[in-house]
């Protein structure tokens, strides 16, 4: 291509990206308020179930209640737990990033009825840390090899990938708009840290797609019991979250009682329902994870339902648009997703111009879960606004300037909650 047509193409990217994210700051209410409509008390009583008094209670008695509830009216059930076999393990890069880190690929096969998944992380260790290792299991948006930024071609590459990825030209584009780290997490400032990372791409678990997903989602939910709520995307990506684990889990060097979730957006509500369903996540931080993820469904402002099921159906169980007309139809919002989590700590980034993922409804849920971390003798959310954050609490939220996106101060503010929380420990 000419010089000047070259130049002329990136003009016109570039107007683009700027239009696009101007309609998508102003696609929330702007003059909507800010207060929610009554939520449902974390601890009252919930349907047949009497008020919860002791964390034994919550445990044992509303905890199942609520995850079976998530299940059926949002998120549909996750499939069968099925440990993976680790088919292939192997080295691209012993001295990565300046010789600060170790590089591994690492394939993972889960078996299930009648096929498997097979998915690959990249799993980068800190060379000059002890072991065991905190560790942070992070999705990335674009595969692995994309995630490396193309450096090492040996690193495979998936057969699906979302439009954004599939040339220089849109990656360029996604990390003009999101940030930097949109398609990656910044692994040479985590291995400074001491941090190792294990990061996965959902998309070969299922396909951010409407129509390409509904054959892995019917293969996903083969096992499952014909009463039981067919597995939403969110559902399967969780359940890969938690297959990441399990091979966290068996290796020595990694620490798995200091095992971290890091989502954004979409990932980021996944990296919540899984932590909310796996008890082995000992925190999670979930970037600007808007509506069924932080931010509480019963809230005016951000992102409707009706706006993330018409667009994104496959995310959810296939009942959730029959059954949800109006908000005030869902006896369920997501403080108690929130709550699932207590009492481990949970750190949920916003910005100030991404109205549409209502930061400031991720702040009232963290605040009205607050009463069942009480319950386990814990702080909860210490800090007095969105704005103002505070890491003595276990949750925790931060603001920073800017839009929808990956930028270095999520990941300044992430790895300052992980120290603050797992170097305490």
């Amino acid at each position: 291509m000419r010089p000047e047509l070259k130049r002329i193409l990136y003009v016109f990217v570039a107007l683009g990206i700027i239009l696009w994210g101007v309609q998508f700051s102003l696609r929330a209410s702007p003059g909507a308020p800010a207060t929610p409509p009554p939520l449902p008390d974390v601890l009252g009583a919930f349907g047949d179930d009497a008020p919860v008094t002791s964390a034994d209670e919550w445990l044992s008695r509303r905890a199942p209640i609520l995850r079976g509830a998530f299940e059926l009216m949002v998120y549909g059930a996750q499939p069968a737990t099925v440990a993976p076999i680790l088919t292939s393990r192997r080295v691209i890069d012993d001295a990565a990033f300046k010789g600060l880190a170790r590089i591994e690929e690492w394939t993972l096969d889960v078996p299930l009825a009648d096929d498997q998944v097979r998915f690959h992380a990249l799993v980068i260790t800190p060379r000059n840390s002890k072991a065991p290792l905190p560790v942070v299991v992070a999705t990335n948006f674009c595969g692995n090899r994309a995630a490396l930024a193309g450096r090492y071609r040996e690193v495979d590459r998936p057969a699906w990938s979302p439009a954004r990825c599939r040339t220089p030209i849109q990656q360029w584009a996604a990390e003009t708009l999101h940030g930097a780290d949109i398609i990656a997490p910044p692994f040479a400032m985590l291995a400074k840290a001491g941090y190792a990372v294990m990061t996965f791409f959902p998309g070969e678990i299922v396909e951010d797609d409407p129509r390409l997903s509904r054959a892995t989602l019917e293969a996903l939910s083969a096992d499952m019991d014909e009463s039981a709520p067919k597995a939403g995307a969110l559902a399967a990506w969780a359940w890969g979250y938690s297959r990441a684990i399990d091979a966290v889990q068996a290796d020595k060097r990694l620490d798995s009682r200091r095992i971290a979730l890091w989502g954004h957006s979409r990932f980021g509500k996944a990296a919540l329902l899984a932590a909310a369903f796996d008890e082995r996540v000992a925190l999670v931080v979930a970037n600007q994870s808007g509506t069924f993820g932080a931010t509480l469904s019963q809230t005016t402002r951000g992102e409707s339902i009706h706006a993330i099921t018409t667009k994104f159906p496959h995310w959810f169980s296939p009942a959730l648009p029959e059954r949800v007309v109006r908000r005030e139809d869902l006896p369920l919002d997501q403080h108690l997703l929130i709550a699932l989590i207590a009492p481990r700590p949970i750190l949920l980034g916003g910005a100030r111009m991404d109205r549409w993922s209502d930061p400031g409804g991720a702040y009232a849920a963290a605040e009205a879960a607050g009463p069942v971390y009480a319950l386990f003798d814990r702080p909860g959310l210490a800090q007095t606004s969105p704005s103002r954050t505070d890491f003595s609490g276990d949750i925790a939220t931060f603001m920073r300037p800017g839009g929808h996106g990956v930028r270095p101060r999520d990941w300044r503010e992430t790895i300052a909650f992980l120290d603050t929380h797992f170097r305490n420990e």
